[in-house]
């Protein structure tokens, strides 16, 4: 169960999909049962066991600087395919003898998040997260709450905190099916679940402590509980969809009363979230006395204040440029800068070495994604509107970071990559430029530098739309893919 605690340390408090009593009646059955019945059938929850296992092998601590933790953690990534490999094949004996079981659910959820975070949205994730969603509907956790019109009475598990645990993983999977699609922008993405199929009440805001008491009446949102964080990723993620609803595959085609009326939605989600997850209620003694309470609340913070500014930042980024619609550009550069800038420093926050609850493989490759759509952002606007008001060494403080870790993982070379020869092509970077040769004093800005040519910005090719550049880093996953090593 060790490692079991390290998955609900760094990793059970802002998913809470998997009960800890069940967790370790799961583990002594499934012992139990290969034992004593068979060593070749894989039992239930085995998959689910060996996916916990997976993800604890990369999330445990590694306490060393980063020279010396880079070796350590890719080490470890060898040890999470292998994981990933048992897991995915205890998945198969299932699937072929159609078992499906909430466990099998729960697997797939913690299989799509490993993947997610080695490889980003690559096909291996879609198809996970797919088939999450597609054994759920088997299983019935989307009608879970659904009246029976010949009964007259909703349908009764026997143990009332399964029940609730099944309300858990659904709406998770429902926000992560959202987020997604959202955060990778509408090129060719679409989301699976429908919102008019739902039959399946929200989670209780309740502490696990409380689940089995069903008597036990919930908690307001204005207080922190086990699922504060859940609830409010839900609503966040449900405003996304919202968004990908109504904004048209075309950008151009938005008018402006439609990106103003959307960003307003971002916002207030901003200022609706509860005082202790908002930002600028740090200092506040009453966030700080909470903080103190629940040592998870400042990465929950942290993660809900990130998700809903990358929305934005993908709302704004079409018009960040100022070519396809000039009218909302103004308003379009200055908030996509502030999320971005807000990108950044939750990403930075997730980062330093006394943050509980982030683990050492998060703040080494788990948030190169953030890292790279603020870094986005900011190199966009210097390459485009180049008056000064971005400055190179504001986006250079992520380009070293991306440069220090560049060999682990891979992914995060290629989107250096990326970002440099947006810099250069746009002559805003000399090609001999280095970036460990940068200082801010060393080089100021020279828009007349040898990328260019010359030209005049005018003349110079538009940057590669939002979702183009967004394929570029997804179509094509530039990380190691341990689990395909394996297969040699």
């Amino acid at each position: 169960m060790r490692l079991f605690q390290v998955y609900f340390k760094y990793l059970g408090h802002v998913q809470n999909i998997i009960y800890e009593p069940h967790a370790r009646v799961l583990v002594n059955e499934a012992y139990d049962q290969i034992v004593n019945i068979s060593a070749t059938t894989g039992p239930r929850g085995l998959a689910l066991i060996l996916s916990v296992i997976a993800l604890a092998t990369i999330l445990e601590p590694v306490d060393s600087d980063l020279t010396t933790a880079i070796p350590i953690l890719t080490e470890r990534l060898g040890l999470f395919a292998a994981y990933i490999r048992m897991a995915m094949d205890c998945l198969e004996q299932h699937r072929r003898r159609a078992d499906h079981s909430l466990e099998n659910v729960q697997a797939l959820i913690l299989l799509s998040f490993g993947i997610h975070h080695t490889k980003t949205f690559s096909p291996r994730y879609h198809v996970l997260l797919a088939e999450a969603i597609a054994v759920s509907h088997s299983l019935g956790l989307h009608v879970v709450d659904q009246v029976s019109v010949r009964e007259g009475h909703s349908k009764v598990d026997a143990d009332p905190v399964r029940q609730e645990i099944k309300r858990r993983v659904w709406w998770y999977l429902a926000a992560t099916d959202w987020a997604s699609y959202k955060a990778e922008g509408t090129s060719g993405a679409t989301y699976l679940i429908q919102p008019s199929i739902i039959s399946t009440n929200l989670p209780r805001h309740v502490d696990d402590d409380d689940l089995s008491n069903s008597d036990h009446k919930e908690r307001p949102l204005s207080e922190p509980t086990t699922m504060s964080y859940n609830l409010q990723r839900i609503k966040v993620a449900e405003v996304g969809r919202y968004i990908s609803d109504l904004m048209p595959h075309d950008p151009s085609e938005a008018s402006c009363e439609l990106i103003l009326s959307l960003d307003a939605k971002l916002e207030s989600l901003l200022y609706e979230l509860p005082r202790f997850f908002r930002m600028d209620m740090l200092e506040c003694e009453e966030t700080k006395q909470i903080d103190q309470k629940y040592p998870h609340i400042p990465m929950q913070r942290l993660l809900i204040n990130l998700l809903i500014n990358i929305f934005r930042c993908g709302l704004h980024f079409p018009y960040l440029p100022g070519r396809i619609n000039k009218a909302i550009h103004a308003f379009s550069r200055q908030a996509s800068l502030k999320a971005a800038q807000a990108v950044l420093s939750s990403q930075r926050g997730m980062s330093v070495t006394d943050m509980l609850h982030s683990a050492d493989f998060m703040k080494i490759q788990g948030t190169i994604f953030h890292m790279f759509i603020g870094a986005l952002v900011l190199t966009t606007d210097i390459c485009c509107n180049q008056d000064g008001q971005t400055q190179l060494s504001e986006l250079m403080e992520v380009l070293k970071k991306l440069d220090d870790v560049k060999d682990h993982p891979k992914m995060a070379a290629k989107l250096l990559n990326i970002l440099t020869q947006l810099l250069v092509s746009y002559g805003v970077w000399s090609p001999s430029m280095t970036i460990s040769a940068y200082t801010e004093d060393a080089t100021p800005l020279d828009f007349g530098l040898s990328g260019s040519q010359g030209q005049g910005l005018d003349s110079l090719d538009v940057p590669l739309p939002f979702d183009e550049l967004w394929e570029t880093y997804i179509g094509q996953p530039g990380s190691l893919d341990m689990l395909d090593l394996l297969k040699a």
